[in-house]
């Protein structure tokens, strides 16, 4: 059922040059996936850090027995990753010199 428009979905998201996509320059940036690709290997190399620091916290509720560590290490997480997040958004949008 959905081989049947395999050809067509083929055709409609290929990067080929000599399609019609290829030619509007929307199309071609999307086509070029190598600048997401690194920049979603950024993001999660950054959330593997936040989790590992939000266990770091979580330990220190184990160990110290109070909650602070833990609250300061969520907003610390969540505040990073956002301006992270926004940094790399800017330069998803900016065009390459």
């Amino acid at each position: 059922m959905f081989l049947q428009n395999m050809h067509f979905v083929k055709h409609a998201f290929s990067c080929d040059e000599d399609t019609e996509l290829a030619e509007e320059p929307d199309q071609r940036r999307l086509c070029a996936p190598a600048l997401l690709i690194r920049h979603e290997k950024n993001r999660v190399l950054v959330l593997l850090v936040s989790l590992l620091v939000l266990l770091c916290g979580f330990l220190c509720v184990l160990l110290i027995h109070t909650v602070v560590p833990l609250f300061a290490a969520i907003i610390l997480v969540f505040l990073v990753y956002r301006s992270f997040d926004m940094f790399l958004r800017i330069l998803e949008h900016t065009p390459p010199a």
